[in-house]
């Protein structure tokens, strides 16, 4: 009798585990729908940007991801398969300092100064394949950024001069994993970029 109680008790939890699971996704769907997400072109100095995100957005907490066409990242996740482990375990970047000098390159210390005092965050995903070179770079950044798609540009390339990637572990022949990294200018105005 007393199996039979915890039986149904166990039953009644998974449904009601259930519910909540399926509420939850119903609201995270509604609010991504909600977000008025956008595919648009915007064409820098050599090439063309593909952003994702509402550009004309005032909320602090909408972002625009941007990635240079010419990489064609449909294709990579076509072609190529991603790898389920995470991103740090896979990869190590070849140097902090090299990272740095991409932003320094790039941006004057005067402009870094006054992006630091907008409090610019900017996230950068690589792309990279099984032996750690880079298929693809992504910036996300604030809808309301005042980082430019020239800046942009500049910055990529800069990266794709500078840096370079370590596998740490073996993985499969034909895929990709990615390497994140997230910062904001006050870290790049101290030298102390978490890369």
């Amino acid at each position: 009798m007393k199996n039979i109680f915890i039986n149904q008790r166990f039953q009644y939890s998974i449904k009601i585990a259930k519910l909540l699971i399926t509420f939850n996704l119903c609201f995270l769907i509604s609010e991504i729908n909600a977000q008025e997400q956008e595919k648009f072109e915007i064409k820098a100095k050599e090439n063309t940007y593909i952003g994702y995100g509402n550009p004309k957005s005032k909320k602090a907490r909408d972002l625009i991801l941007y990635h240079n066409s010419k990489f064609e990242i449909d294709k990579i996740r076509e072609n190529r398969t991603a790898v389920d482990q995470s991103e740090f375990s896979l990869f190590r970047i070849n140097n902090h300092e090299t990272f740095l000098k991409a932003f320094t390159n790039t941006f004057s210390n005067d402009r870094i100064e006054e992006l630091q005092l907008l409090n610019e965050i900017i996230h950068i995903s690589f792309y990279l394949d099984e032996n750690g070179v880079i298929l693809s770079v992504d910036f996300t950044v604030n809808a309301q950024s005042n980082i430019t798609v020239f800046e942009l540009e500049k910055l990529e390339n800069e990266l794709l001069k500078q840096i370079s990637f370590i596998r740490i572990i073996p993985i499969k022949p034909n895929s990709y994993g990615l390497y994140s990294i997230r910062t904001n200018f006050k870290q790049i105005m101290a030298g102390e970029i978490n890369a």
